[in-house]
């Protein structure tokens, strides 16, 4: 189990062996082997969406805050 996470995270950042994949299945392989990257893209890109909207929010706060209180907003 622990060699197939490995391996699966690997390959979701690019160090990976495709004509192993495509020996073990001619067909089967290659399918699950591009869901899978396609999967790990998808999940990796709503990480970053997340970081970046979660930094934009307190930012906006911050902001929102230092105007009500007539700060001055230095960024």
């Amino acid at each position: 189990l622990s060699t197939s996470v490995s391996t699966l995270l690997r390959a979701a950042f690019g160090d990976f062996d495709f004509q192993s994949v495509v020996s073990a299945n001619r067909v089967i392989g290659p399918v699950f082997f591009f869901m899978w990257l396609l999967y790990a893209a998808v999940i990796l890109l709503n990480m970053a969406i997340a970081i970046i909207s979660e930094s934009f929010v307190k930012v906006d706060c911050r902001i929102d805050f230092c105007v009500k209180f007539g700060f001055i907003v230095v960024l």
